[in-house]
């Protein structure tokens, strides 16, 4: 088999084809970030580079030799953790270079194989521009199923398909591939390792749940539970206190510049921390508004007649939090959220201690053997990792073939 790969990234697509005992010929890959490269030669020296897939056309290539295409043209505009300016954004509007170069091998060769790939958030409109480009509706498949992270993903495929609905639409006809019960908990290695950090996991449903009925509705579906935060002697709070009215920073600021006294001797007679001082007369991003159990002394202290800002910093309501996603920890017991290349922080508990889970995790994550990414830091491991295919489900798609 030849195949071509587009946005080839760390080469799953070869390790797929090599597992499930499809012999490949020639294999080009289209990529341009040098460790990428540098991870597909290491692992098959005989992978033909042909670089930025935008130049395709300078290409020197059998176009009609080729039995295969895959591509997984970058998903940032379609992604719910992007900004969702859609299949005509800058970057994911590389789908249409690859239907470019599809159509032109089709042209020479009508029984072209292909698999594209993006992600199961996309908008239907961007779902249907796609899949009316390809002649083919996609099947949507979690790795959830075959690995222990949440990663929902659409497959666009010729390999098996079938006709479907009153107007005969072709849709991919790959089944849902067994679920193997995969947890966070069997993929640990119950330790460090060297390299300690991960590629990032996001999951934009990922909450603090406290009710029982919120944990019941997780475990139904499978969706992590986060029930820590940072440390284990952490308690998560359901509210948080935050300042009632907006302040008028500019005219804050005017009042605390006319201070008489240094800093040192506010710190000293207000018993503060000094560097929490200084941001209250800083004028840049730094300035940070006075704390409340000071603001009294600290206006006699420099002179401050005026009352308008005592109530804009003194009154406080509650509000719900809403933790930041690098300081989420997950259950050993449920699935991770989505590995992202942008992100490089999932933090476990394991054995009462808290950690990031570590470039081994990460691999486990996305199916791969221990140590596959080893010759790369662990920041650009999770970054192919968290930007590639899940090698079990590509493995399962490709068995088809054979079945063909």
């Amino acid at each position: 088999m030849i195949v071509l790969s587009l946005f080839n990234g760390m080469n799953t697509g070869r390790q797929a084809l090599e597992n499930v005992g499809i012999k490949v010929d020639k294999y080009y890959s289209s990529e341009i970030k040098p460790y990428a490269i540098e991870l597909t030669q290491y692992h098959f020296p005989d992978t033909i580079q042909v670089g930025d897939v935008t130049k395709w056309k300078e290409w020197d290539i059998d176009w009609k030799s080729i039995d295969l295409v895959l591509s997984g043209s970058p998903c940032q505009d379609l992604s719910a953790a992007g900004k969702r300016a859609g299949i005509n954004g800058s970057r994911s509007s590389l789908f249409f270079t690859f239907v470019e170069i599809l159509e032109h091998i089709k042209s020479l060769n009508p029984n072209v194989l292909f698999l594209q790939e993006n992600v199961g958030s996309a908008r239907k409109e961007d779902v249907g521009i796609m899949s009316r480009a390809l002649g083919v509706y996609p099947v949507r498949i979690n790795s959830s199923l075959v690995t222990a992270q949440l990663r929902d993903r659409y497959y666009w495929s010729n390999i098996r398909t079938k006709e479907d609905g009153m107007f005969g639409d072709v849709i991919t006809d790959i089944p849902q591939p067994k679920d193997k019960g995969i947890m966070l908990k069997d993929i640990i290695t119950s330790g460090r390792v060297e390299k300690d950090k991960s590629g990032c996991l996001m999951e934009s449903i990922s909450r603090v749940q406290h009710t029982e009925k919120g944990i019941k509705s997780r475990e139904k579906f499978g969706v992590p539970i986060i029930y820590e935060h940072r440390t284990k002697n952490t308690i998560i709070p359901e509210k948080v206190k935050v300042r009632k009215n907006d302040i008028n920073i500019i005219e804050l600021q005017k009042e605390l510049s006319n201070r008489k006294i240094s800093i040192k001797e506010i710190s000293n007679k207000l018993n503060c921390n000094k560097t929490k001082v200084e941001h209250w007369f800083r004028k840049d991003k730094s300035f940070s508004i006075p704390d409340s159990e000071y603001w009294f002394k600290l206006k006699e202290l420099i002179g401050i007649k005026t009352n308008v800002f005592d109530e804009q910093i003194m009154e406080f309501i509650e509000k719900d939090c809403n933790y930041d996603q690098s300081n989420r920890v997950y259950d050993l017991e449920f699935k991770a959220p989505c590995l992202t290349k942008t992100n490089h922080e999932i933090r476990i508990k394991e054995n009462e201690i808290v950690r990031t889970v570590n470039q081994i995790e990460m691999e486990r994550l996305q199916g791969f053997p221990d140590g596959y990414t080893s010759i790369l830091t662990q920041s650009k491991a999770g970054s192919l990792l968290g930007d590639g295919w899940t090698l079990p489900i590509i493995e399962h798609i490709f068995s088809y073939i054979k079945k063909c």
